[in-house]
Order: structure tokens, then sequence, then C-alpha cells
């Protein structure tokens, strides 16, 4: 990759979350500024950034702006110093209806799709929406942004890294296959070599790494030339691991 564009994941900041001891504002705007400190050329955030609720009504409303404003104070030193390439996350969705408007208002997005591409000092990232069903991800075939993710990735390469990212993992341990955290056409199923519909897109096209967060752990997988790297926020593991 080109040593001279440097860039950072983040991931699951959950601004608002009720339980300050777990989701602390101090230590995120402690982790920002260390990102800060890099210097990256820009920065990717996988997902989650606030901690929004299901439900409707005004007083939801005030809620969710009230997140967002706070994540835009803590992020701020961040945001101003270096591009962000965000992602929506399943707690980024608000109402009962699961809606990414405010999300796209709140993100320079406004009146556009949650998913798109930018080139950044010749690394490529494309930003991909898999939280389609709010808690139980997917990438289903024949949408919007299926057609136009065949499209993106049909184009003659000229980066030098192709990244894609998403809130939901490719690749997690088996006894989550049925749960509530992904879906058969996002996740690789290992127990019967299942690759879902989104994995053999970016495998076909070459891309080289899958970002990804939610589960709150940092992992690294390979799966033959892709390699997908897990981040999260959460602030009960120690600030010096968040990097």
């Amino acid at each position: 990759f080109d040593a001279m564009t440097r860039w950072i994941l983040i991931s699951d900041l959950h601004l608002g979350h009720k339980n300050p001891r777990i989701y602390h504002h101090e230590r995120m705007r402690i982790m920002i500024d260390k990102v800060v400190r890099e210097a990256p050329d820009f920065v990717i955030n996988a997902g989650d950034h606030i901690n929004g609720a299901v439900t409707d009504g005004e007083t939801e409303r005030r809620n969710v702006q009230r997140l967002w404003a706070e994540y835009h104070r803590v992020t701020r030193p961040l945001t101003e110093r270096c591009p962000v390439i965000s992602v929506i996350g399943n707690h980024d969705q608000t109402g009962q209806a699961a809606d990414s408007k405010v999300y796209c208002q709140q993100t320079g997005r406004a009146g556009k799709q949650t998913y798109y591409s930018a080139t950044i000092g010749g690394v490529k990232e494309i930003a991909i929406d898999v939280a389609k069903r709010r808690h139980h991800a997917d990438f289903a075939a024949g949408t919007a942004q299926h057609k136009w993710l065949r499209q993106v990735l049909a184009r003659r390469r000229q980066a030098r890294c192709t990244i894609a990212v998403g809130h939901f993992p490719l690749f997690l341990v088996p006894w989550l296959y049925d749960n509530w955290y992904s879906d058969s056409s996002l996740h690789y199923n290992e127990v019967n070599d299942c690759e879902g519909i989104l994995l053999p897109m970016l495998l076909d096209a070459g891309v080289d790494l899958y970002l990804c967060g939610h589960l709150h752990i940092y992992e690294r997988t390979r799966y033959q030339s892709l390699t997908q790297v897990m981040a999260g926020a959460h602030a009960e593991v120690p600030i010096k691991k968040l990097m």
C-alpha cells in the first residue's frame, strides 16, 4: 500500500449510550485525540456513530438530535483535521421504520444514498450499507445498492488499494449465524462453505480489505485474497488497544 497515505479505522463510538461506565464520552474524546495526533490522511468510521433508539415521537426526535450534537462535539477535532468516510450502523438508524434520513443529514449526505465510493491518496474506499434490516444485517441481490456496487467494482482499477467498508462483518463465529447479528446473504458460512452475495463480488473484483465493526472487538481474518479487519471502541477495553 502507498506509504504516503495514512488512514485509521474507528467504529462503534455509540455516543449517547445510557451506561456511562461502558461508553464514557471522555474516553471517546481521548481516543479521537490520539487518532488526530497520528495525522491520518483520512479516517473510516464503520458505523454506530450514536446509540439511537427505535421509538417514534417528538421526544425521541429531540433525543436523536442531541446524540448527533454530542457526536459532532466529540469528533470535531478529527473532522476538522481530515475527511471521515462514514458507514451506517444499525444504531444509526432511528425510529420504528429504521429510518436513515437523519443519519444522511448528519454525515453530509442529505438527499443521497447511504452507500458511495471515494478515492483519497490512491486508496479507493467503498462505503456499503449492510444495515438494511437494522440489527439483522443483510446484502440483498437485485437491490439498487447491489446493482450500483456491481458497476463500481466493474470499473477499471486505478487505485493502489481498494477498501470496502460495512458495519457488519462478513466472517464471524458459526454460533452467530442464526442469531440476529447477520444474514446468510452477507456472512460467509464455514459450515456449508456458502459465501453469500457480497463476498464473491469483493473477491472477483480483487478488493484488498473489508473493514467492519459491530461486535466491539478487534479481529483480523484472511479468506483467499481478502482480509477482514474488525474494530470497535468499546470503552471497557483499554484505550491503548483501541488503536
